[in-house]
């Protein structure tokens, strides 16, 4: 592990700078306002990286006009203040401490940064949502329900049978009727917890051991408004276990929908969420954002190609799941428990 410390003239500086002598990987470990200005960062990354380029001179600061003053007239009354609006420095400062703290990757926080510098903000709140619209693609509006079956596939304890209950919960509450497969009937234990919530919904549980049995799994649930199948553990990262999914989904024309527990690492779920991108997944679910504690992940996810969809924001079964919106993202970035707010910002 390599330590590096950098100063750049703001936050945005800095973490370009980082970028550069250190590359997308590294992860910010600690910030620090420096007297007159700028900050200092200390970055890590893993392996060898080039040697650090001489820093280049620092730009002046823009010149800004004083204020006119104006006053009341005899004839006309003083317009009132407008509200009290945060600084555009402070918001971007207060973006930054908190894409620090979630160890969010440097090319991502560099475009969120963008972002927020192109537009014209009341509040950090506003300006990191219309920023993780605008770069990464949350939108307010959800996507459409899946018409086609939707297969629910990822790593080992991810949580994808609970959030499978938790979709066709939604879909009950909404009135539809559903089917659910299961394809995971090797796992100990993974048939009766499925069976578990199934009988809660007031339906049963088809299983399938291959893509013949998901063929005919779906010819019996024709008539079925929505249908989830919970698959096997696979390991995105393992071709083989990829190849097994694909066959499932093309077996039951479906969609492949990864799910992500949102503390994982950024890195990995990037690549990760590439490979079932590449599978021919669009969008995914992340779950246990109410219990991770650095949410990189989840924008790593977003930022590789997946439209997130839904986040899970509770144990429950029922309305376990919430649209992934921009304001609810950045509701969530903001607020986590030990996302510093005072002057030195460690994110150690």
């Amino acid at each position: 592990m390599l330590l590096r410390t950098i100063i750049g003239t703001d936050m945005r500086d800095g973490m370009r700078r980082v970028r550069e002598q250190l590359g997308d990987d590294a992860i910010i470990v600690q910030v620090e306002d420096l007297e007159g200005g700028g900050v200092m960062l200390l970055a890590a990354a893993d392996g060898s990286v080039p040697a650090p380029q001489p820093p280049a001179a620092a730009p002046p600061p823009p010149e800004r006009p004083a204020p006119k003053r104006t006053g009341p007239t005899a004839d006309r009354a003083p317009e009132p203040a407008p509200p009290p609006r945060m600084g555009a420095e402070r918001i971007l400062d207060r973006v930054a401490e908190a894409l620090s703290f979630h160890r969010v990757a440097p090319p991502i926080a560099e475009a969120l940064i963008d972002a927020i510098e192109a537009g014209d903000w009341a509040n950090p709140q506003q300006a990191l949502a219309g920023a993780l619209a605008a770069a990464l693609g949350f939108s307010e509006t959800p996507p459409p329900a899946i018409a086609a079956p939707m297969l629910l596939v990822g790593s080992a304890g991810t949580g994808k049978t609970v959030t499978l209950a938790k979709l066709a919960a939604e879909a009950v509450i909404a009135g539809r009727r559903i089917g659910i497969v299961s394809a995971d009937i090797g796992r100990a234990g993974g048939l009766a917890q499925i069976n578990t919530f199934a009988e809660a919904l007031g339906t049963d549980v088809l299983q399938a051991s291959g893509p013949r049995d998901i063929q005919d799994a779906m010819i019996a649930l024709g008539g079925c408004e929505a249908v989830f199948v919970d698959t096997p553990a696979a390991t995105p990262f393992v071709p083989e276990d990829v190849a097994d999914i694909v066959k499932l989904a093309r077996a039951a024309r479906g969609q492949i929908v990864p799910v992500f527990a949102a503390g994982n690492d950024p890195l990995e779920s990037a690549e990760a969420a590439a490979v079932w991108r590449e599978a021919g997944a669009a969008r995914c679910i992340v779950t246990r954002t109410d219990t991770a504690r650095r949410l990189g992940g989840l924008l790593a996810v977003a930022a590789a190609g997946l439209v997130v969809s839904d986040i899970g924001v509770s144990r429950a079964i029922a309305h376990g799941l919430a649209p992934a919106t921009p304001a609810r993202v950045a509701e969530m970035l903001l607020a986590a428990p030990g996302v510093p707010s005072t002057q030195k910002r460690s994110v150690r």
